[in-house]
Formats: C-alpha cells, sequence, structure tokens
C-alpha cells in the first residue's frame, strides 16, 4: 500500500489489486480507511465473486463534506451502496442506506452527496457474476455558499414559503405581502402565504401537474375544468396523437392501461384528494366540518392544469413499472411537475432511471418523505433520491402551526444538507369521490401543497431548472427547528 498524488484534490491510496482480499465482508472485518479530514481522493481496487460477494470499508468523517463514490472497470454486474451503522449495533439495515447505485450490466455505479460528520461504511456487492473492480472516492469540505443555515434533520429548510418563494423566482428582494383580507378560508393556502402570490395574478396557468397515484374523480365539480387535455387526442377509440396510448385524453391509466385514470370505486380516494390540494377551483366556501366551521376547498395552484396518471390500484398498491412507465409518460407528454405523494423502504432501477430522465428533461419531481415517523431516520424513497442521487424534492409534514407531524419520515441527520422541505399534512380538507370533501393526514398531502408552490413559481418564471427551484425552496422556506 502506498501514498501517491491526485493533482490538486490531494492524496489517496493505492490498494493494488492482487491474491489477497482486502475488504472483508462483515462490519467487524471492514477494511478501515481511517478518519477523513478534508480534500482528498481515494483509489479501492479488489473483486466480488459469488464465493465472496461482499466488500466493506469503514471510515469516519471529522466534519460535514461532499462526498463522491464511483465503481468502475466492471466485467459483470456489481453495486454500490453506502450505510451509517446508526444505532451502533453491528447491523446494517434499510432504514441505515444513506446512498445506493444499483444500474444494470457493467455500467458504472455512481453517486454524489452531502454527508455530516460520523462513520460509514461502502459496500461493494456482487449481483452477478465476478469481476474486479475500482472504486474512487473523494471528499471535499462543504464551503460556507453551499450551505443554508437552518437546515434541522426533521424538518429540513422548514416551511414552505409562496410568497418568498416566488418573490425570489423573479428576482424580487423582499417577499410579496399578504393581502389584508385572506382571500380564502383554506388554513394550508394561508400557513404557505399562497394568497400573497394570487394577489399578483399568479395562480399556476400554464403549468401542468402530473399527479401519479390512485385514480382521480374527474367528474368532482372543484375539479372539472382543472384537468389536461391532451390537445391532439380525441375519444374514438385509436391513437390519436400518436403518443403510443389509446384515448388518452386527461393521462392514462397504468395499472389497467387504458386511457381513463379515474377511480374505480368510492373507496379509492387518495389521487382525488391529492389533485385538489393542488388545484382545486377557487370557487368559494365548498363545506362545513362537523363543527360547524365553514372551509374551502382551493388549490395551492389553482390556475394549474392536472395530469391524471394512475399508478396505484384502489388499494394503493402499485409496481414499480407502472411507477416507470408513468414518470416516462407525464415527461414525454409535457408535464412541468410530477408529484409523487407514495412511496415504500426500496425501489427499482427503472424507478430511478425514469426519474433521473424526468429531472434531465427539466421537470421537477416532488415526493412525500413517508409516514413511519422518526423511527425511520430519513425518508423513504423515491423522496429519498433527493439526498442520495440529487433527483427531486423531499416533502415532510407539519400542522398548520408548523408543529411537527408525529408520523412524517424526518429529514435524517445522516444524509446532510439536500432539499427536504414540509409543508401541512394534518388534517387537510380536499377534494373526495362521489363528489364529497374529506379530511386527511400524511406527507402524501403536504406533497401536493409544496407541488402547488413549484407551480406558481413556474408560471412566474418558466425558465427555472429543477435545481434552482430547490435551490429557491430551501433558501425561502421558514426554519422550524
Amino acid at each position: 500500500m502506498e501514498l501517491e498524488n491526485w493533482g490538486d484534490r490531494g492524496p489517496f491510496l493505492a490498494l493494488t489489486y492482487g491474491a489477497a482480499d482486502l475488504a472483508g465482508n462483515t462490519l467487524a472485518t471492514a477494511l478501515d480507511l481511517g478518519v477523513w479530514d478534508g480534500v482528498g481522493g481515494r483509489r479501492l481496487q479488489d473483486w466480488v465473486s459469488a464465493e465472496d460477494p461482499l466488500d466493506i470499508y469503514r471510515f469516519v468523517l471529522s466534519s460535514s463534506q461532499q462526498f463522491t463514490a464511483r465503481l468502475t472497470g466492471l466485467t459483470a454486474d456489481a453495486d454500490l451502496y453506502l450505510f451509517r451503522d446508526w444505532d451502533g449495533n453491528g447491523v446494517l439495515t434499510s432504514n441505515e442506506l444513506v446512498a445506493r447505485s444499483d444500474g444494470s450490466g457493467t455500467v458504472d455505479e455512481f453517486f454524489a452527496l452531502g454527508l455530516s460528520a460520523g462513520p460509514y461504511f461502502l459496500v461493494v456487492e456482487q449481483y452477478r457474476g465476478s469481476t474486479a473492480y475500482t472504486l474512487d472516492v473523494t471528499t471535499m469540505p462543504l464551503r460556507e455558499s453551499e450551505v443554508v443555515l437552518g437546515f434541522d434533520p426533521i424538518t429540513g429548510y422548514g416551511m414552505v414559503n409562496a410568497a418568498a418563494a416566488v418573490a425570489m423566482a423573479v428576482g424580487a428582494t423582499e417577499p410579496f405581502p399578504m393581502p389584508p383580507e385572506p382571500m380564502t378560508l383554506n388554513p394550508g393556502a394561508i400557513a404557505l402565504q399562497a394568497p400573497a402570490v394570487w394577489q399578483q395574478g399568479i395562480t399556476g396557468a400554464g403549468v401542468i401537474v402530473a399527479v401519479l397515484d390512485s385514480g382521480i374523480n374527474l367528474d368532482h365539480p372543484d375539479l372539472v375544468g382543472q384537468f389536461w387535455v391532451n390537445p391532439g387526442e380525441t375519444l374514438d377509440g385509436r391513437d390519436s396523437d400518436g403518443n403510443g396510448f389509446v384515448d388518452d385524453l386527461h393521462g392514462y391509466d397504468f395499472v389497467r392501461n387504458d386511457g381513463d385514470p379515474r377511480n374505480d370505486s368510492r373507496d379509492e380516494y387518495h389521487g382525488t384528494h391529492v389533485a385538489g390540494i393542488v388545484a382545486a377551483r377557487r370557487n368559494g366556501l365548498d363545506a362545513v366540518d362537523r363543527q360547524g366551521v365553514e372551509y374551502e376547498v382551493t388549490g395551492i395552484a389553482y390556475g394549474a392544469r392536472i395530469m391524471a396518471v394512475r399508478v396505484l390500484d384502489e388499494q394503493g398498491r402499485g409496481s414499480g413499472r407502472a411507477l416507470a412507465e408513468g414518470i416516462r409518460y407525464a415527461v414525454d407528454n409535457g408535464a412541468d411537475i410530477i408529484n409523487l405523494s407514495l412511496g415504500g423502504s426500496g425501489y427499482s432501477t427503472a424507478e430511478l432511471e425514469a426519474l433521473q430522465y424526468a429531472e434531465s428533461q427539466g421537470v421537477v419531481v416532488v415526493a412525500a418523505a413517508g409516514n413511519s415517523g422518526t423511527r425511520a431516520q430519513q425518508p423513504a424513497f423515491p423522496a429519498r433520491f433527493a439526498a442520495t442521487t440529487d433527483v427531486g424534492i423531499a416533502v415532510g409534514a407539519v400542522d398548520f402551526d408548523g408543529n411537527e407531524a408525529r408520523f412524517s419520515n424526518p429529514a435524517g441527520s445522516t444524509l446532510g444538507d439536500y432539499p427536504f422541505v414540509v409543508a401541512p399534512g394534518v388534517d387537510v380538507v380536499s377534494t373526495g369521490t362521489n363528489n364529497t370533501y374529506r379530511r386527511l393526514s400524511g406527507t402524501s398531502m403536504a406533497t401536493p401543497a409544496v407541488a402547488g408552490v413549484v407551480a406558481l413559481m413556474l408560471e412566474a418564471n418558466p425558465d427555472l431548472t429543477p435545481a434552482e427551484v430547490e435551490e429557491i425552496l430551501a433558501r425561502t422556506a421558514t426554519p422550524l427547528a
């Protein structure tokens, strides 16, 4: 083992490939790379096979650092993972997964993210066949300009502020002022200061938000006229516009594989509720709750249009295939924003590749953090991609006063600073099946509120990139720590 030089990026460790297996396959036998305290690089060379499927490396960051890992030189399929043994029990679990790259075949594996100080484990895993590999790792201290003050491991950058975010999107130096009268009885819109944006004549007009969810009640009086209309499609049993989908006038159903993305039954209400939070019509009072309090269901971006993409069945279950196909459909048919009020503990490569495709095409992805509470220690997938692969915005839930929702997955303390914000997700009233209204709680409800704010930003400044949207949301959010 010798220390060499790697240009202006500092020294790196060169571990020569040979007969000995350098990295152990348990946490106890992991190859200890020591403490990393600044700019540097490390090159690790070893191999994995069916007989030796795991190589594990341990290292400690002495401070918050930008971390990059790339696995190259593969002749068979191997994957790359980064863990933190959060509870110190010597067992790695899915909740302790920080980053993951599991492309198919012999493609390079790669991730880059900011990490907080502490111990970590890099894992190279054999998937199929035997292969030597080269693992290049770089670290770099996070510059002060890259850190936004106020990031909290529970609520991230804090409560989204539409008045400040949209103002910054158009270059204003101060948030838009709230009107003297609230303009709405929707407590979520008030908490996010959306009326300040509406008063500027900005309602999300011209922006398409794809809601990938369960089926949606297309006939709800607060949603009629709010759906995207495919300009080249007619309901004639043919693929009128030649996009590969028949009769997809308002979207598509990837569960039944037809052009009707509406709900199957009155119990399939989740997608309808989400759609209303984004873009329900602003048409006055809608209902009175059991306590006699009047409320108004008005979408945060009531001028936007909803593209209905059904990827979950009436039980709320779906496949990675349907989700990946739904994402690509939304991107290819003109969606500006994709709302994902769904998730789980794992993901497929197809899902990740579809999300990366969306971002490469300038589509903003907003994903729910999950409803497993703080015991989850970090967001579920696909929201976790906001940290591990820099794709999308993760959204947690708070109540209308900004108090932590106990069910909401936290931002986490092992993922570094990344686009994690919160919005009201407790006792949210929105559209339901059978032309009714429902009160629901979850990060599923907070996520479309943020998607609505993004729609307001994109109407105000259509040239914003996903990265710019993420930065503005972070810098203008109200810290809740």
